[in-house]
């Protein structure tokens, strides 16, 4: 149970690793491992499987050798290694660039660094086991987590609805379905019902109003 429940927190920052980890685990019950650096996070990766992985943007060092790479490039570099579980990039870097910048790399999701602890707790991490469900999310999780500030980058990961009609089909379809239903509850079990209203006076209408409905 532990080891298909654990997830990797990538951060350079003590305070919010440690913090972040805390509300994984005492909100989605899931186990946590850590890393402060892109090359730690690959470490760790040779060496075990995670369900998500949560990662810092902003941890490169230039003068540090062993600090030498950022969230995107270690995203890139895990994807390259075969590494499929979501990605959650987490950070206050969250512009236009280094949105494009995550998707290009392969993360799945943006959780911006400052997001309330409340939706945390009650619209996100309740839900860490449907992010690592190859099922996905419905429609109204979506909805949740999205307005809780969860960003989707990658349209996989987005509800499948693919298959469904355009709002104008939907029209239609809901219209012929609605028709063949009121056809048949007008057919052989009311037939007996017209003939016995077929002398009141508002017969005549209550056939038409059913047709036209129809």
């Amino acid at each position: 149970r532990e080891a298909m429940t654990r997830v990797l927190v990538v951060d350079d920052t003590k305070v919010e690793r440690n913090l972040f980890m805390f509300h994984i685990r005492r909100w989605a019950g899931f186990c946590c491992d850590s890393a402060s650096s892109g090359e730690q996070a690959l470490e760790l990766l040779e060496k075990n499987k995670y369900v998500i992985i949560f990662m810092d943007q902003e941890m490169k060092v230039p003068e540090d050798p062993q600090r030498q790479l950022d969230g995107h490039e270690t995203t890139r570099r895990l994807r390259s290694k075969g590494v499929s579980c979501p990605i959650v990039m987490r950070t206050t870097r969250t512009d236009e660039h280094y949105v494009s910048l995550y998707r290009q790399a392969g993360a799945d999701f943006l959780l911006p660094k400052g997001t309330r602890p409340s939706a945390l707790k009650n619209d996100i991490l309740p839900h860490l086991s449907r992010l690592c469900s190859e099922s996905g999310f419905d429609e109204e999780t979506i909805s949740r987590i999205t307005m809780a500030g969860l960003v989707i980058l990658r349209k996989s990961q987005e509800p499948k609805i693919s298959s469904l009609p355009n709002t104008g089909d939907c029209k239609s379809a809901y219209v012929k379905k609605n028709v063949k239903r009121k056809r048949l509850s007008t057919g052989h079990g009311h037939n007996r019902c017209k003939q016995a209203r077929a002398h009141s006076p508002c017969s005549q209408t209550v056939v038409g109003q059913n047709t036209l409905r129809a």
